[in-house]
C-alpha cells in the first residue's frame, strides 16, 4: 500500500492498493469494484480513478529505494471480472486511484482503513478492509514520478 501527494498544494492523495481477492465457493467473477477510505474521524472518500496505460505503472519512491511496477494486466477491477476465480483460488493486483480533499498525512494514520467493495456474480456484495498505516513507510511515494508506458 502506498501513499502520495497530489492535486493543487498537495490536498489530494495518490493511493495504490495491493490486494488478493479469495474464493471458496463456486467459481465466480468480482465486479463493480470500488475503493473509500473510512478516516479516523469517520468521513468517508471514494477513489477516483483514472484511464491506466497500456502496460504497466512504475511508481519510484521518494528516498531512491527500489521502483515499484505494477503490470496494468493485475489492476484488479478488470481482472477479477475477465478471469474467473476458481473455487479454492484467488485473483491478486492493485487499484489506484486519487482521494481529493485528503492529504497523505490525514491518510497515513493508524485508523485510516482503506475498504475494497465487489459483488460476486450471483450479485452477493462484499468488502476488504485493511488499515493504511500497516503498510511501509517506504512506500510512501512522490505522485510527480508516476510513469504512465
Amino acid at each position: 500500500m502506498s501513499v502520495a501527494p497530489a492535486g493543487k498544494r498537495n490536498k489530494d492523495s495518490l493511493v495504490t492498493v495491493t490486494g488478493i481477492i479469495r474464493n471458496n465457493k463456486a467459481p465466480s467473477i468480482a465486479e463493480a469494484m470500488s475503493a473509500r477510505v473510512r478516516l479516523s474521524d469517520g468521513r468517508e472518500a471514494r477513489f477516483i480513478e483514472f484511464p491506466l496505460p497500456r502496460e504497466k505503472i512504475n511508481l519510484m519512491p521518494i528516498h531512491g529505494q527500489y521502483a515499484i511496477v505494477l503490470p496494468v494486466s493485475d489492476y484488479l477491477p478488470k481482472k477479477a471480472i475477465l478471469n474467473p476465480i476458481p473455487t479454492g483460488g484467488a485473483a491478486t493486483g492493485f487499484m489506484i486511484g486519487v482521494v481529493r480533499d485528503v492529504t497523505s498525512e490525514d491518510l497515513w494514520q493508524p485508523t485510516t482503513l482503506v475498504i475494497l467493495s465487489f459483488r460476486d456474480v450471483t450479485g452477493r456484495s462484499y468488502e476488504i478492509s485493511k488499515r493504511i498505516a500497516t503498510g511501509s513507510p517506504l512506500e510512501v511515494l512522490d505522485y510527480r514520478t508516476l510513469q504512465h508506458h
